[in-house]
């Protein structure tokens, strides 16, 4: 392969925690970092000298026909003296976007990072992400990218999800909800819901690590949803989480249920706004159920996969009624729905874990773990579902 010829230079404004933002009289310290990027590898730099703690680089770059070449790849960072050097990634002569770039430290952790535009710190910097860029023989290019330190409460103002990089993906857009469930039950969606933590522990995940599930014990633990109110108010919408079940769920029922938005009094034969998802109902199938405020409840089943074993499942509705289930990233069931879209008439249960139902009876109880929840606003496509199951797998 001939050499890769093409500069990246990041210019890092770091402004230092004791400065008071109201106080415009204080011009705030500035540590610039130089980033060059030549063939094939990263070079790291303080121009005022200064020693970093960083260890490594994660990035996404797609080729110009929108496929991933790198999704959140990890370059290691070899110190010498005060400059740093990245392992060499190989890049084949043509056109390419980066989508996506972070420093972090020795635990791993996003000390500096570059913001998306449309995020709420775009305007901080001259060229937010994404940008083009080519990669030529004997043709020299410099693209400038600006970065951040990660000292802001959100990810999502960044416009990523989250600032631990295990769980770092491009699938920000229209994600209401999100509990990664990694060290805490802290809620990272762009609907900033309330919620109520109501039995649920914290347990291992997907990958083996510990704190990075939640833990639902078929005796009615869960979380209550945004007091009630629904969350799904539109035309779409896409439900995923990496579930393992531990045997027959709770409840009159024994379903596992993953998420409701529902009201207290709907049955099989009275029309109220209803969306229902049971991984695991009691003949062993995944049970999507939707009604609006005028028909009656349509559910898809599709086989559920088996006890004691992580498995992603989706479930996915968009506005050409399509309904979709996928379970690791593969469609399974491709079905269409024939209602409304009213899905907020009479709804006061919105939660994870259980589902209620009339006379204060308990229908269905998750007995397992789950990681990785999340709902979004729109149907994501078949290729971004794949995408997301490889972000934990």
């Amino acid at each position: 392969m001939k050499p890769i010829i093409i500069f990246v230079a990041a210019i890092v404004f770091f402004f230092l925690k004791g400065c008071n933002e109201n106080n415009h009289s204080n011009k705030p310290e500035e540590i610039t970092l130089s980033v060059i990027f030549k063939d094939g590898k990263f070079k790291i730099e303080s121009e005022n000298s200064k020693i970093l703690d960083v260890n490594g680089i994660y990035l996404s770059i797609k080729d110009d026909t929108d496929n991933s070449v790198f999704s959140f790849k990890r370059l290691s960072l070899l110190q010498i003296g005060q400059v740093y050097i990245s392992e060499s990634i190989d890049l084949q002569h043509g056109n390419y976007m980066l989508e996506d770039f972070l420093i972090v430290n020795s635990k791993d952790s996003v000390v500096y990072i570059a913001p998306k535009k449309g995020s709420t710190y775009a305007h901080l910097v001259d060229s937010p992400l994404a940008l083009d860029f080519g990669v030529f023989a004997d043709q020299d290019k410099t693209v400038h990218v600006d970065v951040l330190p990660a000292n802001r409460e959100k990810a999502f103002e960044y416009g990523y999800t989250h600032f631990s990089v295990d769980i770092f993906n491009p699938l920000y857009e229209g994600l209401i909800l999100y509990f990664p469930f990694n060290g805490s039950f802290e809620e990272y969606g762009s609907g900033n819901f309330p919620f109520k933590v109501i039995g649920p522990e914290l347990s291992t995940g997907v990958n083996g690590k510990s704190e990075t599930a939640a833990y639902f014990n078929g005796m009615g633990a869960h979380i209550d949803l945004n007091n009630g109110e629904p969350i799904i108010t539109g035309k779409q919408l896409t439900i995923a989480s990496w579930v393992k079940l531990n045997g027959l769920g709770g409840g009159i029922k024994s379903h596992n249920a993953l998420f409701q938005q529902r009201d207290d009094d709907a049955t099989g034969t009275t029309s109220k706004s209803t969306i229902v998802l049971v991984v695991d109902n009691s003949d062993h199938q995944i049970s999507f159920g939707i009604r609006d405020n005028e028909s009656l409840i349509e559910v898809f089943v599709y086989p559920a996969p088996a006890y004691n074993e992580w498995h992603h499942i989706t479930t996915t509705l968009n506005e050409a009624s399509e309904v979709g289930i996928y379970i690791d990233g593969k469609k399974v069931l491709n079905s269409n729905y024939s209602g409304n879209y009213n899905f907020v008439t009479s709804v006061d249960n919105v939660s994870i874990g259980i589902h209620s139902y009339f006379n204060n009876q308990l229908k269905g109880a998750l007995n397992g773990e789950i990681s990785d929840f999340r709902i979004y606003n729109r149907a994501l496509s078949e290729k971004e579902i794949k995408d997301l199951y490889h972000l934990r797998k």
